[in-house]
């Protein structure tokens, strides 16, 4: 099989897991989330950090922010198919796929929050497939963390040269720290 079939019926079965999981538990997983973030020493000293707002039955990250009051937080906007990330401030507007963004300019962050269907052990992650986390990960070198559910880690995730991978993994029970080899 090749490569994007493996990551299709890969994103099938992670969607599938997802659906099995309630609104209740998808809260007080992300609650657990946010504690564990809160200990992580780049995100105490982190003066604007990224983070993505939740759709299609992904981690929420509301109680990410109430964790870190100190942050200034930036959401993620597609232009020209490329992400940026803008300050979450003022009025929300509708953006690319009907994510809601922010309307002010691009600005610099020092870490952010990746979505994701699937980790692995090495930091890499299934995404929904547009590549825009993998693209804006390899053009700013900032400190990259996904947020997954227990059952979202996986052995090994498919994967080519231009999926990136994220430096830390956190779910509800655990950080994980990716061996890179």
């Amino acid at each position: 099989m090749d490569l994007v079939a493996q990551k299709t019926a890969f994103r099938r079965r992670m969607r599938r897991m997802r659906a099995a999981v309630t609104r209740d538990i998808l809260r007080a997983a992300a609650r657990s989330i946010a504690e564990n973030l809160a200990t992580l020493p780049p995100l105490a000293t982190a003066s604007t950090v990224a983070t993505y707002l939740a759709i299609r039955r992904e981690i929420p990250t509301s109680p990410a922010r109430e964790a870190l009051p100190h942050v200034r937080w930036a959401i993620p906007r597609i232009e020209a198919n490329t992400m940026v990330m803008v300050e979450d401030a003022g009025p929300r507007v509708e953006g690319a796929f009907g994510i809601p963004t922010g309307s002010g300019p691009a600005i610099p962050v020092d870490a952010v929050l990746v979505p994701g269907l699937a980790f692995d052990g090495s930091g890499r992650r299934l995404g929904w497939g547009g590549g825009f986390y993998d693209r804006y990960l390899a053009a700013n070198k900032v400190f990259s963390i996904g947020l997954a559910l227990d059952e979202a880690i996986v052995d090994d995730v498919p994967h080519d040269v231009r999926d990136q991978r994220v430096d830390l993994v956190v779910t509800p029970t655990q950080i994980l720290r990716p061996a890179k080899d």
